[in-house]
């Protein structure tokens, strides 16, 4: 997609608007911004609910944050 920020701004079409919040939330997952990238891609899911791909970063995203468990020898 060449400018997804021109699709949001212009078209109503609720699947060319899932792929342009899709291609804003992968750009900014690559870039490690996390936030924005989470924003983008819930909105993608939402409009768009048979593209698995913005919840298959979304998943990635949710991970990434979790806390890593630390064992903690006994012995």
């Amino acid at each position: 997609m060449e400018d997804p920020v021109a699709v949001l701004l212009q078209e109503r079409d609720p699947v060319l608007r899932s792929r342009a919040h899709r291609t804003l939330g992968e750009r900014a997952y690559h870039r490690c911004n996390l936030e924005v990238a989470e924003d983008h891609l819930r909105e993608a899911a939402d409009l768009d609910p048979t593209d698995e791909v913005p919840r298959q970063l979304l998943d990635r995203i949710h991970q990434q944050r979790r806390p890593k468990r630390r064992w903690l020898s006994l012995f």
